[in-house]
């Protein structure tokens, strides 16, 4: 009988520790034995609820010993508090996902090794059992946005609102997607700057272009999403603004890292966003 418990860590964007301890010195290093870990489990995943929060989303991220193929699968069901809910794994787990309907509950980055996933408020609350229980975190999606926008320096909460802009924006990512052949099918976008960035000639000062930022909903298939920041153009004729928004630049890397369909699923209902009619 087993109980871990977890205090687990809200953000999308994780970077690595390394280790310090070799630069302590001294004495010789002593040979210890690993300790074998129990193997991944495989078969139905009961997921239970003993917390105070409604579980709207679970994402699970699989990979297959042989194939090394990574499957991602998703219960959407919402598992209300004292709730249960299953998801069959058909290969080991190497991350583990809750969420509110509205941000991040509890993650888990290791191989499941049991066949239960409890989430609890606290610690002490996590009672016994042969179990993986999580400690809910609760952290808002607006948290990770904030995120997102020191990368890139835009701004999900004071973006320039033009419903007619949005529209231009998404199908030039559209005309994108179908001639970089980009794996994914832009599904939404919401404008990501206060406003249009002037550019000019260098030398002579005369203005050229602008650009504007834009959050860009990429849909790849089979339970996996993203949320990028793009950059989109219009050209400068001489005496205005003229012709069609067109694809620019990707934003930077870490605007995407890490990204759930739950995210995808609320940003993409949010007032300001403009979705695709598939």
């Amino acid at each position: 009988m087993r109980t871990l418990v977890l205090m687990t860590t809200s953000l999308f964007l994780f970077t690595g520790c390394g280790a310090i301890f070799d630069a302590l010195g001294g004495g010789k290093k002593s040979k210890t034995k690993k300790k074998a870990s129990n193997p991944a489990y495989v078969g139905p995943l009961t997921i239970e609820n003993k917390s105070s929060h409604a579980i709207c989303s679970v994402e699970i991220s699989t990979r297959d010993k042989k194939t090394r193929k990574k499957t991602n699968h998703r219960l959407q069901n919402k598992i209300a508090p004292k709730g249960t809910a299953t998801l069959t794994i058909a290969a080991p787990t190497y991350h583990v996902m809750l969420f509110s309907c509205g941000g991040v509950l509890a993650t888990y980055g290791k191989p499941v090794e049991v066949s239960k996933v409890v989430l609890v408020d606290d610690k002490a609350s996590a009672g016994e059992g042969d179990q993986l229980t999580l400690v809910a975190k609760p952290a808002a999606f607006t948290k990770t946005m904030a995120t997102i926008d020191r990368y890139n320096k835009s701004s999900f909460a004071n973006a320039k609102s033009d419903a007619t802009l949005t529209k231009k924006v998404l199908q030039a990512a559209k005309e994108k997607a179908v001639s970089s052949r980009w794996k994914d099918t832009p599904r939404f976008a919401r404008l990501a700057s206060k406003d249009w960035f002037i550019y000019r000639n260098k030398r002579t000062g005369i203005i050229t272009h602008r650009a504007i930022q834009a959050y860009i909903g990429h849909d790849f298939g089979g339970d996996k999403c993203t949320v990028q920041v793009h950059l989109f153009s219009q050209q400068h004729n001489g005496t205005d603004f003229a012709g069609p928004v067109n694809y620019y630049a990707t934003g930077h890397m870490a605007g995407r890292a890490s990204m759930s369909c739950a995210m995808y699923d609320w940003l993409g209902a949010q007032q300001g966003t403009t979705v695709a009619q598939k």
